[in-house]
């Protein structure tokens, strides 16, 4: 097996540094484009405009007399885009058969809107253009077909999954997750990480449209808790024409046995489109996961959600935006992960498979968990042209999560009771205001002021794990970005304060109120330089900070849902993180190179240290944990490359390092992902026989042991190292109603046997298995007329 992984290796090496003169040759005839770009209205040229040639992935700049050659154009079709602050973009596709010349005009942004386009008059997603970002398409949210969301993220450099067993997983950035990551939801922040790992993300797969991936530090642009990075989800964006449309989507899961259905509908009336409207549901239901040799009993799960929004536009200046989201989900928690006694507990820890397990069902029994998160949000967004945008937004969260223990043979009255053993209700009001202003000498920047009020109430049957508090957190910002020429200079700077009323309930009779206050000022400066059209270098430093959640300080108990007994500290102190990041960007048309380089230093890092005397409670022996801090070191690289090895086939290689270090105990730091190494052979055709867009890939994954770890620590060393293959083709048909996409891939493709670092179930359990998948989506026309000028 090793002699096939290294001939892999080599073989992928091979091709991706192979002679690029001779791939040349075999790419067709090359032409030369040369633009001229000019202000609409005045005639004036417009030097530092970027233009580029979409499949290219790199810029070109304008002179002081807006003139620019594009060199190395392939013969064919290819799309050509020009853009400027302060005008609408242009787009075209030519089709190019020999040199050409071209005059382009750009209309101002404050004068008019172009044809065939809904503008809603919303704030840009104006913030920092030098920090790593990386977006996933509809595309490619598609082709993933992931069953919960943050398996859209495995793909990614730099990325991992903390897992709570099969269905529950949250996003890893740079080895930062839940409350070091920032979430938004269709421009909502999603208020719902306090309670821990054992909680993912409230969001369904099939709203995201588009997501937006900020590595590093961003709390300038969106407040603290984002000392990782933000992840921005999308919606499908209003249609442009009067009428309606809607497309279906359909997956089936075989380890599993899961199928999901979502249906999406949008609309436009009006006779200008003054009303726009979009609504999505869907539905997912799974039942017990397989490990390659067993099955992981009760981690099924059944789930439903629904998402709308609407968009009335007053004028063209003013418009009014209302959105809202249901999100249910009931999970099943391994039964084999909840012990009855100390000396079990041990067996299990040391066991090559669970000491429980049942025949595969769809059934959940407890323990299990019962979440449901309600969103609704209303913006205001008013464009004055000689100023520029302002936006008002309030967003009202409810997030109300059930666990519900197992039970215990000694009280009969317990195994069949149906109220919760924790009933969380978590409420949030977020107030935003942001004004984003008309450049000025080359300036353009954004200011605002946003206030947060959130109230949680506790009850159960058991003694809430988490206390009721009252929080309010104020914060106000400005982030400005100079261009001028090849340069690019971004500064900015934000102040948030914290107020906390805990109240701890001593007796029955007695409660005790606990009052902390947290502030905190960030700052982010970052640099891009273009060394040349196919060469950039940028360079961010910035700062974050956070305030300890309510469960870091204050809980005491078991977690139903992590199979843990977790014990706060009240004198925990907030986390101030500093942040460096220099990338490098190399993009030609026969090979693109990124390459990142963090250091992110975090004073007083907040982690759940291993208690290695486990907790004995009524309901069974669980492994403790203890939360603590100490100063932090993480560094790293994240390397990606993409070699086209013919017109059709290409080859993608990346690799993630992490070097995480406790300072303080001059010690590894527990709880970081391992390094990992990953590559595949894409195939991208246009056209074959009846079907088109066909798209297949084959994934190679290694991940490497993490070999960092101080022995003892934890209650069970890192597992081995493992290696996956996965495979999946889409392509589409072809129909006499519409064109129908499909998808047909396979995850852990050799069925491999493995434990993953960063699953806190590795405990108790290998991964799933063998998962094939098929994803069929299509669209459906219900009417629409004659496109319509804005």
């Amino acid at each position: 097996m090793k002699k096939a992984l290294v001939f892999i290796w080599v073989l992928m090496f091979t091709f991706l540094f192979s002679n690029v003169f001779a791939q040349e040759k075999s790419l067709g005839k090359f032409y030369k484009i040369q633009l001229k770009v000019l202000d609409s209205l005045s005639g004036i040229s417009l030097p530092a405009a970027t233009a580029q040639i979409s499949k290219h992935r790199h810029f070109h700049f304008t002179d002081d007399n807006g003139l620019v050659t594009l060199d190395s154009v392939k013969s064919g079709l290819n799309l050509v885009q020009v853009s400027f602050v302060g005008y609408h973009s242009f787009e075209k596709v030519l089709d190019v058969r020999a040199d050409m010349i071209l005059e382009v005009l750009l209309c101002p942004t404050n004068f008019h809107l172009h044809e065939y386009t809904v503008h809603s008059h919303e704030l840009t997603e104006f913030g920092s253009e030098n920090q790593s970002r990386i977006k996933l398409s509809a595309l490619q949210i598609q082709r993933t077909s992931a069953m919960v969301f943050s398996d859209l993220f495995k793909q990614i450099p730099g990325m991992q999954t903390l897992s709570s067993g099969p269905a529950i997983s949250k996003p890893i950035i740079r080895g930062l997750h839940s409350n070091r990551i920032a979430l938004f939801n269709n421009g909502t922040k999603l208020e719902s990480q306090s309670w821990g790992a054992e909680h993912g993300p409230e969001i369904d797969p099939f709203s995201a449209n588009e997501i937006e991936l900020i590595k590093g530090a961003a709390s300038v642009e969106y407040g603290p808790e984002a000392i990782g990075g933000v992840i921005k989800i999308s919606p499908k964006p209003y249609r442009q024409l009067v009428g309606i449309d809607g497309v279906v989507s359909m997956n089936a899961y075989s380890n599993n046995k899961a199928f999901a259905f979502s249906n999406l509908l949008n609309g436009t009336h009006g006779i200008k489109r003054h009303f726009n409207w979009r609504l999505q549901s869907s539905y997912k239901i799974g039942g017990d996961s397989k490990a390659p040799n067993y099955v992981i009993s009760n981690t099924g799960f059944k789930e439903t959600d629904l998402n709308f929004s609407s968009l009335y536009q007053i004028s063209e200046a003013f418009g009014i935006e209302i959105t809202g989201s249901y999100f249910q989900n009931e999970l099943g928690i391994m039964r084999a992960a909840h012990i009855s006694s100390t000396s079990d507990l041990k067996k299990a820890i040391s066991s090559s498979k669970p000491l429980i397990e049942f025949p595969f069902s769809y059934e959940i029994n407890r323990p299990k968990q019962n979440v449901t998160h309600n969103i609704l949000a209303a913006k205001l967004n008013y464009d004055y042209p000689q100023l520029g945008k302002i936006r008002l937004m309030y967003a009202y969260q409810m997030n109300h999560r059930m666990e519900y223990d197992r039970g215990v043979s000694w009280n009969p009255a317990s195994l069949t009771h149906t109220l919760p053993a924790y009933d969380l209700k978590l409420y949030s009001g977020n107030f935003d205001l942001q004004f984003e202003h008309k450049e000025f000498r080359k300036i353009t920047g954004k200011m605002g002021a946003t206030y947060l009020t959130q109230s949680n109430i506790s009850s159960g049957t058991q003694k809430p794990i988490i206390p009721n508090f009252i929080a309010q957190t104020f914060g106000v910002f400005i982030f400005e970005r100079y261009k001028s020429g090849r340069w690019n200079l971004e500064a900015g700077a934000r102040f948030d304060s914290r107020f906390q009323s805990v109240y701890q309930r001593i007796s029955s009779t007695s409660i005790n109120e606990i009052k902390k206050n947290f502030s905190g000022l960030t700052f982010v400066a970052s640099s891009a330089f273009h060394l040349s059209s196919e060469l950039q270098i940028q360079f961010t430093q910035s700062s974050a900070w956070r305030a300890p959640a309510v469960n870091e300080l204050y809980s005491y108990g078991l977690h139903n849902g992590l199979a843990s007994f977790e014990i706060g500290n009240e004198n925990l102190v907030p986390e101030f993180a500093y942040n460096s990041d220099l990338a490098f960007k190399w993009k030609t048309d026969f090979v693109s190179i990124d390459f990142n380089l963090f250091k992110n230093t975090i004073n007083n890092f907040i982690y759940a240290k291993p208690d290695t005397n486990a907790t004995l409670t009524l309901r069974g022996a669980f492994p403790t944990f203890r939360f603590t801090q100490t100063n932090a070191d993480l560094s790293g690289f994240e390397f990606q490359v993409a070699k086209p090895l013919s017109k059709r086939f290409l080859l993608n290689l990346s690799y993630s390092f992490l070097y995480a270090n406790d300072v303080t105990n001059n010690q590894p730091l527990i709880y970081m992902p391992a390094n990992r190494l990953k590559s595949s052979i894409v195939l991208n055709q246009s056209k074959w026989k009846y079907f088109t867009d066909i798209f297949s890939s084959i994934d190679f994954e290694s991940v490497f042991r993490q070999n960092r770890f101080v022995e003892g620590l934890d209650y069970v060393a890192p597992p081995p190292a493992y290696f996956l293959i996965n495979f999946q083709t889409a392509f589409t048909v072809q129909t006499k109603l519409s064109n129908m996409s499909f998808v047909i891939g396979v995850r852990n493709l050799m069925n491999n046997s493995y434990r993953d670092y960063m699953n806190r179930f590795r405990y108790f359990t290998d991964e799933p298995g063998r998962n094939i998948y098929l994803s069929v989506q299509f669209p459906i026309q219900y009417y629409q007329t004659k496109k319509l000028k804005s």
